[in-house]
C-alpha cells in the first residue's frame, strides 16, 4: 500500500496525457485513500464494487467519475474488475474541458457513455500508423459527451474547502502515524472545529478518525513483523502505546494476532 495520498502519474508520450489499464479488486484488500488532479473514469466489466466514501456503485456497464482532487478508493465485500481511465488535468483544460470549475456526476448509467470509454480504452490500446491521433479523438468525443449531458458548476456540487481541508488532515496522519496524533491534533490541521471536524472526515473517508488511525497502523505494522521484528518492538515503531491494545485491534482489523503473522 503506498504512503503517498498523491498519486503521482507518468505517461510514456507527452502526447498521450493518458492511462488506461484493467483492474481487479478483492475483499481481502485494504482500500487506499488517494487523490490527484487528473480526471479518473471507472468502467465496470464485472462484480461488484464501491468507490469513494459515498459508495458509488460500480456494476457492470457503470460509470463513476473521480473528479479532480476528490479523495476516493475502490472497494469490494467479493471480487470486481474495472477499466480505469485517467485523463490529464492539462489536457482537459487546453481542450475546453475546465476541471477545476465542472463538476462531472460521479456516477452514471449510461450505455452511450460507458461505450465512449471503451472505445477509448481500446483506442489506448492498439498500435498503428494513426495512434496518436485515432486516441486523442476518441478521448475528446467521450469528455465531450460527459461535458454535454453530465457536467454542472463545481461550486454547486461539493464543498471544496471542507474537502481540502480533510486532506490535509490524511496528510498529516500519515506522515505522523507513529507518534501520538489525537482528534483534536487532526482538527487542528485540518483548521476546523472537533465536531465539524468528525463528521466530514467520516464523510470524506468513509470511516471515523479512530478507525482510520487504526488500519493505517496495523497495515505498516504487517512488513515490520514479516521482518521478524518483535510484537513489542512493531507496537511501538507504529503508533501504539498499549501491547494489548496493539494486539486486539491488529486481530480485529487483519484477522489475526500480531504473534500469529509474525510466525508465517
Amino acid at each position: 500500500m503506498s504512503q503517498a495520498v498523491y498519486e503521482h502519474h507518468t505517461y510514456n508520450d507527452p502526447q498521450l496525457p493518458f492511462l488506461c489499464h484493467r483492474d481487479e479488486v478483492y475483499s481481502s484488500e485494504f482500500p487506499s485513500l488517494h487523490w490527484h488532479e487528473h480526471l479518473e473514469f471507472l468502467h465496470g466489466i464485472s462484480g461488484v464494487a464501491q468507490v469513494s466514501a459515498q459508495h458509488y456503485p460500480l456494476e457492470t456497464g457503470d460509470l463513476v467519475v473521480v473528479n479532480t482532487g476528490e479523495p476516493h478508493y475502490v472497494s469490494t465485500d467479493t471480487e470486481a474488475v474495472y477499466d480505469c481511465l485517467i485523463v490529464n488535468a492539462s489536457f482537459c483544460r487546453e481542450n475546453g474541458l475546465d476541471v477545476d470549475s465542472i463538476y462531472l456526476s460521479p456516477y452514471i448509467h449510461d450505455p452511450e457513455a460507458s461505450r465512449l470509454h471503451a472505445a477509448a480504452c481500446a483506442a489506448i490500446r492498439e498500435e498503428g500508423p494513426q495512434r496518436v491521433i485515432h486516441i486523442r479523438l476518441a478521448v475528446l468525443h467521450f469528455l465531450a459527451y460527459l461535458s454535454q449531458h453530465y457536467a454542472v458548476n463545481r461550486s454547486l456540487s461539493t464543498d471544496v474547502s471542507s474537502v481540502d481541508a480533510i486532506k490535509r488532515a490524511v496528510q498529516h496522519i500519515r506522515h505522523h502515524y507513529s507518534k501520538p496524533i489525537s482528534l483534536d491534533d487532526a482538527a487542528a490541521v485540518a483548521g476546523l472545529s472537533r465536531y465539524y471536524f468528525t463528521r466530514e472526515f467520516r464523510r470524506v473517508t468513509g470511516q471515523s478518525f479512530v478507525s482510520y488511525l487504526n488500519t493505517l497502523r496495523c497495515q505498516q505494522a504487517i512488513p515490520l513483523l514479516n521482518s521478524g521484528r518483535s510484537v513489542t518492538e512493531v507496537c511501538y515503531a507504529c503508533g501504539f502505546r498499549e501491547l494489548a491494545y496493539f494486539s486486539r485491534t491488529f486481530r480485529r482489523i487483519i484477522g489475526q494476532t500480531p504473534s500469529a503473522l509474525r510466525k508465517k
